[in-house]
């Protein structure tokens, strides 16, 4: 899935670490339809629709974590800033949950908006994809 854009230097990785630990970390690579050819891509395209289109030719967030004792500190929410501006201005995307949760809202408050549903989420229900345009 990420082979391409490792080779083409096309993966973005901001962390933040304190203490010789790693505090909190985002990490995507950039996001084209022509490179995605493979099962959890294709039910992504047949589940989003027409509005798959506008995920080409962006960034796809794949990873936002932090250090859990660091809950409420503002560590996620700069982390994401950093990743956000290292894509410079492209527009990105996500899959998470689709139920009101703190990441949820840390996303919408940063430009992200619902854009339609995807594949499996980790609760088991249909993951909610999120887009954020360029800024």
């Amino acid at each position: 899935m990420y082979d391409l854009s490792v080779r083409n230097g096309q993966v973005l990785v901001a962390a933040a670490r304190s203490g010789g630990r790693l505090r909190s970390i985002a990490y995507g690579h950039f996001w084209s339809w022509a490179e995605q050819d493979h099962d959890w891509a294709h039910e992504l395209r047949s589940t989003l629709g027409d509005a798959a289109l506008a995920i080409e030719w962006s960034f796809a967030l794949n990873l936002l974590a932090r250090d859990p004792h660091l809950r409420r500190s503002g560590l996620g929410r700069a982390t994401l800033q950093t990743w956000l501006a290292g894509i410079g201005g492209y527009s990105c995307w996500l899959l998470t949950n689709d139920i009101d949760s703190p990441a949820r809202r840390l996303y919408e408050s940063l430009g992200f908006f619902a854009l339609g549903h995807g594949p499996q989420a980790p609760n088991g229900q249909p993951g909610l994809v999120m887009f954020r345009p360029p800024a």
